[in-house]
């Protein structure tokens, strides 16, 4: 980090599916069938990350807290 502080582990994703096995997945939800591999909900991590870097690239600070 930035600021000299100790890197902090953001935890894994739960599970591990093949490109082949996200489009099968894409597929069937999209007909209805079931569950896509990849929800909102599972990205929202993510998100948070690369609003951080941006805002920090933005500002020249490290980032803390993401709203």
């Amino acid at each position: 980090p930035a600021d000299g502080s100790a890197p902090r582990s953001l935890p894994r994703a739960d599970g591990v599916l093949s490109e082949t096995q996200i489009w099968e997945q894409f597929a069937a939800a999209i007909r209805g069938e079931g569950e896509p591999a990849v929800t909102g909900r599972s990205v929202l991590t993510t998100m948070r990350l690369l609003d951080a870097a941006r805002e920090s690239s933005r500002t020249g600070q490290a980032v803390t807290t993401v709203e």
